[in-house]
């Protein structure tokens, strides 16, 4: 007996060290002819942690590396070790890097009573299938959401239900709530609602059959919160707030965009927020560019809101997915830093490439727009804006580049080229 233990404190000491040695080399690529030398601390016990909202898992310990999979918030996941201000982690059989601020512990130090399977995409949870209970009532959004068709990140959007909206609660699942609005029903996440009024509800008389038109007016954003605790990126443009047909204009897009949340990987469009401009719901005329020329057109004004938020996606370093200049420059913005949308024909579009939901606060008066977005930010970025023009014949060419500065480095990338006709 005495043999035997002796025996298996050998083995076991013989495993630690393994273990410990394991660790150490996965770091090291001999093929490859080079060490990772950023310090790595391997748990000395099996640790836990939960996920403090959906998150990327990224390949290597670095923004801006290769997406290995989502992981959905509150998640109980391994942590692996440590590099820098970045945890490895173990999810459903893969394996990959998370930022720190992103995980809370969760105490436990064996493994949870329910482990995901191990499959080869991320698994839907059991909540995904919607299992109503009897819960209902009157609750209130808390900022511009967007209410899907299924219970999860991901599933299609139905409609953007503004801030301050009241809705009915039908039903719940899982961290989701069926709501019903505007004749239509689907779902929105539970902490995106508030059983008690923001002081910005909506008329209960919704505009009827639309999907992207909101005609909202609040111009508050209430931005504290761990989630939108750090500005991306703002922009600020000035206009003549005696044109009152314009100024009209801009005040009503500015409302519609104001509050919008968006969950890691999803796309804004100026047009599916704003919606049609239409005299029903205000727009009014006043000066656009058509066929080369200045004329009158119902909601004009509204491409200096699109110009507006898109400078402040160039300053959060978002992604932009679509985006044209005017027939001219305009006065309001630098050149080539212009946005045009026309309702059916030109849009602006961009997709939050964050690691966490952003969201948009734009408010307008006295002559100024603002528009800021806010999220959670990973590292101490800066961004500059500059560009290069130059006339020939009849036409301004215009190039806008980005500088993009982070852990001392710069990177400059062209970011668009416009086209102006000189008046």
């Amino acid at each position: 007996m005495k043999t035997k233990r002796i025996m298996r404190g050998i083995l076991s000491g013989a495993l630690a060290v393994a273990t410990v040695y394991g660790s150490a080399f996965a770091y090291a690529n001999p093929a490859a002819g080079t060490t990772n030398t950023t310090t790595s601390v391997s748990a000395s016990a099996t640790e836990y942690a939960a996920t403090a909202s959906a998150v990327y898992m990224r390949s290597e310990p670095q923004n801006g590396a290769a997406i290995v999979c989502t992981i959905p918030e509150n998640t109980t996941i391994q942590k692996v070790s440590q590099n820098g201000n970045w945890y490895q982690v173990s999810y459903n059989g893969k394996t990959g890097y998370i930022y720190k601020k992103f995980l809370k512990e969760t105490g436990e130090t064996s493994a949870p009573a329910q482990q995901p399977q191990q499959t080869t995409s991320t698994p839907e949870k059991k909540e995904d299938k919607p299992q109503q209970t009897a819960s209902t009532g009157t609750v209130y959004t808390t900022s511009g959401v967007n209410m899907r068709t299924q219970p999860k990140n991901g599933s299609a959007v139905i409609c953007v239900v503004p801030q301050g909206t009241q809705v009915q609660k039908t039903g719940t699942s899982g961290n989701w709530v069926q709501i019903s609005y505007n004749n239509q029903t689907g779902y929105v996440y539970n902490k995106y609602l508030s059983d008690k009024s923001t002081g910005t509800e909506q008329k209960t008389n919704q505009p009827s059959n639309s999907t992207t038109d909101n005609n909202t007016t609040n111009t508050t954003t209430t931005t504290k919160g761990e989630e939108f605790s750090d500005v991306l990126g703002s922009k600020t443009t000035y206009y003549n707030s005696s044109v009152k047909g314009r100024s009209t204009n801009i005040r009503l897009a500015t409302a519609a965009i104001d509050g919008t949340v968006l969950q890691p990987g999803e796309r804004f469009s100026l047009n599916g927020v704003v919606g049609r401009r239409t005299a029903a719901k205000g727009y009014q005329n006043a000066i656009i560019f058509q066929s080369g020329k200045q004329v009158e057109g119902l909601g004009g004004g509204v491409c200096q809101v699109s110009s507006t938020v898109y400078g402040a996606v160039l300053y959060a370093d978002l992604k932009v997915t679509e985006r044209s200049s005017h027939q001219f420059q305009v006065s309001y913005t630098p050149v080539s830093q212009d946005a045009a949308v026309y309702y059916g024909s030109q849009d602006f579009k961009f997709v939050n490439n964050t690691d966490h939901p952003i969201k948009i606060a734009a408010s307008s008066g006295s002559g100024s727009l603002t528009v800021t977005i806010y999220g959670t930010k990973t590292s101490d970025k800066k961004v500059t804006l500059s560009s290069k023009s130059s006339v020939s014949g009849n036409y301004k060419y215009a190039s806008l580049y980005k500088t993009v500065t982070e852990n001392g480095k710069s990177t400059t990338t062209k970011v668009n080229s416009s086209k102006y006709l000189l008046k």
